[in-house]
């Protein structure tokens, strides 16, 4: 498998996960399930370093290495904007990675879940649909 193939496979596990997530939060009490969305807060965190790593290591050298100025600039663009939502996430995980955090605020919560969660569905859709096409 190669680099390219394992950051997508990388995208399926988050997105899985995001979505078994997404169904804990929704479901009618937050309460039951509070437990499950803090252990799947944390594994995301962990994905989400590797995922970023490999990518700082391998996909974004690659691409600022390329001949092409366009190739380039959404390189570096892609690179900013994650710096953003990677520290978006870790104080997302910070504030919500148990059960008594999230209980604690649980209205905090779920409006933080639905706009960390969201950005990061949109990130991985537009890598796949656009980035990701580059290579």
């Amino acid at each position: 498998m190669n680099r390219t193939e394992q950051l997508k496979k990388q995208h399926e596990s988050i997105n899985q996960l995001i979505l078994e997530t997404n169904k804990l939060v929704k479901e009618i009490n937050l309460e039951l399930n509070a437990s499950e969305i803090a252990k799947n807060i944390s594994t995301l965190a962990g994905i989400l370093q590797i995922h970023l790593s490999q990518e700082d290591q391998y996909l974004y050298p690659s691409l600022m290495k390329s001949e092409n100025p366009e190739v380039m600039k959404k390189a570096k663009m892609y690179m900013d904007e994650m710096g953003n939502l990677k520290s978006v996430y870790i104080e997302f995980k910070n504030e919500f990675n148990t059960k008594s955090k999230i209980m604690t605020n649980s209205i905090g919560f779920e409006k933080a879940f639905k706009v960390v969660f969201s950005a990061i569905e949109k990130r991985i859709s537009r890598e796949d649909s656009d980035l990701y096409l580059m290579l």
